[in-house]
């Protein structure tokens, strides 16, 4: 018969002399290190009701019984106590944010009252003190996918569940400094973050230092040498109010709004052109309207809508009669070509344009970006990769389409799968690429029209973007997928959508994915895709011209436990030579073994061949 020991200990506070008076507020606890109930809390988010002598009581009976009982939970609300005066003040009370008034549902507060404790629900809970000597609850820590260790400092039995001398934990109350010799001294004994010190971006035109990642990209407008920049917001502001200055081989993208109220704003929403200096060294020219196109090369502009045409760049036109703005610019990429230290060789500009109307409220965004490629190369031949070889934390997920035999994608992140988002008006304007381990939601109205199939069709098309038609739609598994591979994408699966006349309006977008590979450098792979179908009230029958479309988008890691694996043991392999008997077998020896020695090799051969 086994017999187990369970040891517990039980503290519970002193109670003050004038306990009579004062309503205190107590938690029981009982607690037993090493089990699965290691800590059980008694009327913890109760409002207390214990009156001064059924405490005293408990405390009596306590110290008179040799095992200490636990009492029995009560789950219904507790009547609020009617005392007179409020509680006593614990030694911290952190949730006492408000001075000289009641701070809702914090018991510890001295200045609730009857009347507001009335209206209490439960105590806030103070924050716990993280102590390896201190009683903690094993089954509120379900699952630890952190960085940090869950480590037992104290295997032992015992452990504290409460503690009435709070001095002997404090930590040393330091002194104010007062002088700047104290403060140094102070600092000099600990390891500190430092901030950088704030460089000023260089004005200086060197033209002795060639190209190198980072240099400062020069243009000229034929008067003047600046630096090449794009515009930016600044803080929580949306509006274009400053420019972050462009760097050699550093890719950059920005987003910001620009006010188009009236019909000046209107005419100075255009971009000004400019020549590229090709590098610094080669640049020596007295004047810049001295420059030659192979040192300042021109800005070549291309018009994009279905396809992108090389043509000039169409200054914005205000429209009396409707009031509307035409040719503004709604996004800017800038790709410069470029030999590495020798250089620029070309910059192009891509532009999309489109028309708004002008009115008080309208901000119009604009997207800016400037990539850099290598002479020679083009955007077919690129390709940028989501992980090399599983997906990186915040690259786009990439997908594709399958046909009967492969699967086919393109290197452009705006034929990925992607989701709408509203503009300033609230309406479906643009798109925003799926990030891998990022988990959004977006909400924008849209408007339709046509019979029901023409109207699901369309929020498809809003809500999925380039993957509408699901039967072809697929996701790869890696960063780096390759189009033959088949095994290497999943396919988006769906669930069943409703029946004519509902309309599907909002979906949940489920990806779950993995961790593979040496702990060492895991790396993430997408093993499954889901098109959850929402609920939705909306009807093709209802005559709706506008509906709020709805996504959402979720990525569930199950990564399964690391395995061990060790490599196969050696094989060894002994073998005697051919004459190894000779010496004892050879009738030229002139020895002749008995049976006995004969005998003996034989087992010993035997049992050193079974063990090599």
């Amino acid at each position: 018969m086994e017999v187990v020991l369970m040891f517990c200990l039980l503290v519970i506070p002193l109670i003050s002399q004038n306990v009579d008076q004062v309503g205190e507020t107590t938690t029981d606890l009982l607690c037993s290190n090493g089990t699965e109930d290691s800590c059980e809390a008694f009327n913890s988010t109760e409002i207390p009701t214990t009156s001064a002598a059924e405490v005293t009581t408990a405390t009596t009976s306590s110290k008179k019984s040799k095992t200490p009982t636990a009492k029995t939970v009560n789950k219904k609300p507790l009547p609020v106590f009617n005392n007179t005066t409020p509680s006593r003040p614990q030694p911290d009370c952190t949730c006492d944010l408000t001075r000289g008034g009641c701070e809702i549902n914090c018991c510890c507060d001295v200045d609730c009252g009857p009347e507001h404790r009335a209206v209490f629900t439960h105590c806030i809970a103070l924050p716990p003190i993280v102590d390896s000597d201190y009683c903690f609850p094993t089954q509120l820590l379900y699952r630890n996918n952190s960085n940090h260790q869950t480590v037992e400092t104290d295997p032992g039995v015992l452990c504290v569940v409460q503690q009435n001398t709070f001095a002997s934990t404090d930590f040393t109350d330091i002194p104010v400094i007062t002088t700047k010799t104290a403060f140094n001294k102070k600092l000099g004994r600990r390891r500190y973050y430092s901030w950088p010190n704030p460089s000023l971006p260089s004005t200086v035109f060197d033209t002795e230092t060639p190209f190198r990642d980072g240099s400062p990209v020069w243009i000229t407008d034929n008067v003047t040498i600046s630096r090449l920049g794009v515009p930016v917001s600044i803080g929580h502001s949306t509006l274009c109010h400053g420019t972050v200055e462009v760097t050699y081989l550093t890719d950059t993208e920005t987003s910001c709004t620009k006010p188009l109220t009236t019909k000046a704003e209107c005419h100075a929403s255009t971009e000004a052109q400019f020549f590229i200096i090709s590098s610094p060294h080669s640049y020596n020219f007295t004047q810049p309207q001295d420059c030659t196109e192979d040192v300042c090369i021109p800005l070549h502009n291309y018009i994009c809508s279905d396809a992108c045409i090389e043509r000039t760049l169409p200054k914005p036109v205000f429209n009396d009669t409707t009031n509307i703005c035409h040719n503004l610019i709604d996004t800017l990429e800038y790709k410069i070509y470029h030999n590495g230290s020798r250089g620029i060789v070309d910059v192009k500009g891509y532009y999309t344009l489109r028309n708004l109307s002008v009115h008080r409220d309208q901000l119009v965004r604009k997207r800016y970006k400037v990539t850099y490629l290598w002479a020679g190369s083009s955007d077919q031949q690129v390709f940028r990769r989501s992980g090399s070889p599983g997906y990186d934390r915040g690259k786009p997920v990439i997908s594709g389409r399958r046909s009967l035999k492969a699967v086919t994608y393109n290197f452009s992140t705006s034929d990925w799968i992607s989701v709408g988002v509203a503009g300033g008006s609230g309406y479906c304007r643009d798109r925003y690429n799926l990030l891998f381990g990022e988990n959004i939601r977006t909400q924008c109205s849209l408007t339709v029209k046509g019979t029901c199939k023409q109207i699901q069709q369309q929020i498809w098309q809003q809500i999925l973007g380039p993957v509408a038609n699901l039967s072809e739609a697929v996701i790869s598994s890696y960063g780096d997928p390759k189009e033959g591979e088949v095994e290497a994408w999943v396919p988006l699966l769906s669930a069943e959508p409703p029946p004519v006349p509902a309309l599907t309006t909002a979906v949940d977008i489920i990806i779950v994915y993995s961790l593979v590979g040496p702990m060492a450098r895991p790396q993430a792979k997408i093993i499954a895709a889901y098109l959850d179908l929402l609920p939705s009230a909306n009807t093709c029958e209802s005559n709706h011209t506008t509906v709020v479309v709805e996504t959402s988008v979720r990525f569930i890691d199950k990564t399964t436990p690391a395995v061990t694996k060790f490599a196969q043991p050696p094989v060894y392999e002994i073998k005697l030579p051919q004459d190894f008997f000779y010496p004892f077998l050879s009738a030229g020896s002139g020895i002749h073994p008995s049976k006995e020695i004969m005998l003996l090799v034989v087992i010993f051969y035997n049992v050193v061949g079974e063990y090599f």
